[in-house]
């Protein structure tokens, strides 16, 4: 699961082998966040599932805050990182442009 600014939608987990589906606990959403990319993984040190989620703000740009859910684990998402230098410079539709 790869999304991109699903700002006030219900996020879901499928696991298409086993035809099973499990929602996500909503984030703490703020109006001026400019933009939510979210990545799923494993992690070969827990050996949980877990998903990402990156945002920036508006007020702060160049500057993104990391946030972590485990699928299984967590009743909601654990910020991981504040003011990285992670940028999302590209959009989705820059990069299909040049597909």
């Amino acid at each position: 699961m790869i999304s991109n600014s699903m700002q006030n939608c219900t996020l879901h987990i499928f696991n298409l082998q086993l035809k099973e589906c499990a929602t996500l606990p909503q984030p703490q959403m703020e109006k001026r966040t400019r933009e939510d990319v979210y990545g799923f993984g494993f992690s070969p040190a827990t050996g949980h599932y877990e998903v990402l989620r990156i945002l920036t703000r508006k007020w702060q740009p160049g500057k993104s805050e990391a946030q972590v859910h485990t699928i299984g684990i967590d009743n909601g998402w654990r910020t991981i990182g504040k003011n990285c230098t992670l940028t999302m410079a590209k959009k989705w539709p820059d990069h299909l442009k040049k597909a």
